[in-house]
């Protein structure tokens, strides 16, 4: 091992590079007959997998690499290029584990000698994928590595790579115990590779790993520096730990000064920003304002947290204060420092004075940036200014970016707000042009625009673009594109479109298949509504209540009400309670035929449960009775239905009058039809028909004259059977 013996000093030096290259050349190919060969090929092409030693003369003849010839290569060379040649995986196929481990383990130990860890960490990377792979613990690796005689410090960084790693890969567990390992075995890692790990363990919300493993650097190395006291810093600025952050806050700080460590500007604005996100934003400008007198070294960040706080607070003014104290201080404001302002006078629906800011930028050559512009425009859409910004939108005269997704989609957002769908589908369309694949949230928006406005075939065209996109809408969006789909009639693609989104993986909810049952019915198929029911099982889709009812109310209007009958006793069998819809429309059902028994026996069931009737289902019984005559309990029924709250619609009126009409209580007929204009309730043509019915059946032909010119008067205008009615009188 002549090379790895070398110390890193000597490595860098020209001089070794000749006699490096020549020694581990002789090292590795000592033997010219004898090599292991990555991919050697025996003469009937059958791949030998294990240890195989071939002859060179055997495979000259092939363009196959050498493994220990490809580790005297690098060796000699250094070149990243030839180390991502072979991966550790194809190695071990071909040569098996252990000489596998060894070449490369070779190349990482004259890589760090080097000091090129990056090289290191690409080989590890490669190797800890192959322990993935193959389900071997890390540790295992690691102790290898221990294993080794540590030359030039050689196993410390293999170690630290090795954790920088597992950290990256997110391995945290392992990753922690290499650092242990390498603890217990006396190997102090670099203090930089640790650093990287308290990153990822914070990134990954693994708090009490992360307290972990910075006790265990500030009781026993490496000693933690700057960089890992800010890391400590961002933890308590970002974690959701309930913990006195401004309190732990000084507390690093004063222990960064016990150890003599000086904050540099990172870690300053490390602070500022934690202390402005708890909002004590006016603590953190006093800090900074300390800083300042104490000549310590920050720079705009802090600032700019501050500008940031006050904004969020409402206190744009004081924040807009600050940009004269930075240029006092000598931090020229960025334009972050107006980018922050703007959006928060945006907010503020002051637009004045983000003219005045957009000014004073040009003025110190500030040049605005996307986010600048986004600030801009959203306050303006908010306003519903967003013409101001259409009429400029495509002069880019002022700046050289590209409109990003986020700005589009607030102008997007704007035009939905002032209805203008046209400019906001032209806006969708430009963004695919532009090589912007829009979010699902962006289609979904747009089709909820034209879907409101009642424009389903322009929000067909965008669902048709949102599937050229390949973008999946979301569940909310389904509901809606299948309601489209069924308001334009296009009941199979509805049908169609639920089972390619439920292909693609979206988990669809009731309501979808409410929505096809709804407009299945509608269309009197309420047949094929029932058929949906087994496809919702199936799809592990369990209708409701309302899925039944409304295909009981469909094949009630269907007059099959012996089906919906049955359908009502399926749906007690699967073990939903009925609500007052289903009671409303059995009771309509049995009050139709005049079977006022079974009606009333449901009737007094649902009062029994606590379900209070509503204006539907008073009507309905009210009918029911006067269909019988007995108008008697139609006027309970009525008096109980005003003593709760619910005013009679026209249809309880007419049922009312045509029941008293039959009875020749004409008297009382005209009483309520009076009444039905107190309570602002406004007869209809059906009203008038069976009161002039009512007339002239008992001669009151005048009184029958007056009404029907009454229906001109209220612009009524007489249908084919209030005209023959009126002519020929009550038949």
């Amino acid at each position: 091992m002549g090379v790895l013996s070398l110390s890193r000093t000597c490595l860098r030096r020209p001089c070794w590079l000749e006699s490096a290259y020549s020694v581990s050349s002789a090292l590795l190919a000592s033997d010219e007959h004898q090599v292991f060969d990555v991919l050697p090929v025996l003469n009937n092409n059958t791949a030998v997998v294990e240890k195989s030693v071939v002859s060179c003369q055997e495979v000259s003849d092939q363009e196959t690499c050498k493994l220990f010839a490809f580790v005297a290569t690098v060796v000699k060379t250094l070149n990243l290029g030839e180390v991502k040649k072979v991966k550790f995986v194809q190695a071990v196929r071909y040569n098996g584990y252990a000489h596998s481990f060894h070449a490369f383990k070779m190349i990482m130990e004259v890589f760090a000698v080097a000091g090129i860890e990056n090289n290191v960490q690409i080989l590890l990377r490669d190797i800890v994928s192959y322990y993935g792979e193959v389900d071997l613990d890390v540790l295992g690796l690691s102790q290898s590595l221990i294993d080794s005689p540590d030359i030039a410090g050689v196993i410390s960084s293999l170690l630290s790579v090795l954790i920088k790693v597992l950290a990256e890969k997110r391995l945290m567990e392992s990753a922690v115990g290499v650092l242990l390992q390498a603890k217990e075995n006396k190997v102090e890692p670099h203090i930089f590779s640790c650093n990287f790990l308290l990153k990822c363990l914070m990134q990954s919300k693994r708090y009490e790993l992360f307290v972990d493993v910075f006790d265990l650097l500030r009781n026993s190395g490496p000693c933690p520096n700057v960089h890992t006291y800010t890391i400590l810093l961002n933890f308590y600025r970002n974690s959701d730990l309930e913990v006195d952050i401004v309190r732990a806050l000084m507390e690093v700080l004063g222990e960064m000064q016990k150890f003599g460590l000086t904050p540099t500007a990172v870690t300053y604005s490390t602070v500022v920003h934690a202390l402005c996100k708890v909002g004590f934003v006016q603590s953190a400008l006093e800090y900074v304002r300390d800083l300042r007198n104490n000549n310590c070294f920050f720079n705009s960040y802090c600032y700019n947290a501050i500008i940031r706080g006050f904004c969020q607070q409402g206190e744009v003014d004081e924040a807009l204060k600050l940009l004269e104290e930075m240029r006092s201080a000598g931090i020229s404001p960025d334009i972050y420092s107006y980018s922050i302002l703007i959006h928060g006078f945006c907010q503020k629906g002051e637009f004045e004075k983000c003219d005045d800011l957009w000014k004073e930028m040009a003025h110190w050559n500030v040049q605005p940036n996307i986010v600048t512009h986004s600030s801009r425009v959203s306050g303006l859409c908010k306003v519903g200014l967003v013409d101001l910004y259409l009429e400029n939108f495509h002069d880019k005269g002022d700046h050289d970016f590209e409109y990003d997704l986020t700005y589009y989609n607030i102008l997007i957002d704007g035009c939905l707000m002032t209805g203008k769908l046209d400019n906001a589908n032209d806006l969708l369309e430009e963004m695919t042009m532009n090589g912007l694949t829009p979010k699902p949230f962006t289609f979904n928006r747009l089709i909820h625009g034209f879907y409101k406005e009642g424009h389903l075939k322009e929000a067909l065209k965008v669902i048709e673009m949102m599937r050229e996109s390949l973008v999946a809408p979301n569940v909310f969006s389904c509901n809606v594109i299948a309601d489209i789909y069924c308001r334009e009639g296009h009941l199979v693609e509805a049908l169609k479109f639920i089972d390619e989104m439920q292909n693609l993986g979206i988990v669809l909810d009731s309501h979808t298949y409410y929505v096809i049952i709804k407009w299945l019915c509608h269309n009197g198929m309420s047949e094929k509504a029932w058929e949906v029911l087994p496809v919702m099982f199936k799809k592990n889709v369990f209708p409701d209540v309302a899925h039944y009812n409304i295909i009981m109310d469909g094949f009630a209007k269907q007059s099959k009400a012996m089906v919906a009958l049955k359908l009502y006793r399926r749906m007690l069998e699967v073990g939903l309670a009925p609500d007052m819809f289903t009671y409303t429309v059995l009771i309509n059902i049995f009050a139709s035929k005049g079977k006022m028994d079974k009606a009333c026996s449901l009737w007094k069931e649902m009062i029994g449960k606590g379900i209070s009737p509503d204006k539907i289902a008073y009507t309905s019984m009210i009918a029911g009775f006067c269909k019988i005559g007995d108008m008697e309990a139609a006027d309970v029924l009525y008096q109980e239905m005003l003593k709760n709250g619910h005013i009679p619609d026209v249809v309880t009126y007419t049922c009312l009058i045509e029941g008293l009409c039959k009875m020749n209580r004409l008297d009382m007929a005209d009483r309520l039809f009076e009444e039905m204009e107190l309570h602002e309730c406004l007869p209809n043509v059906v009203t008038y028909t069976v009161l002039i019915a009512g007339h002239k059946k008992v001669g009151h032909n005048g009184v029958a004259d007056k009404l029907y010119a009454q229906m001109a008067q209220k612009c009524i205008s007489p249908d084919y059977i209030a005209y023959n009615t009126y002519k020929k009188g009550y038949s």
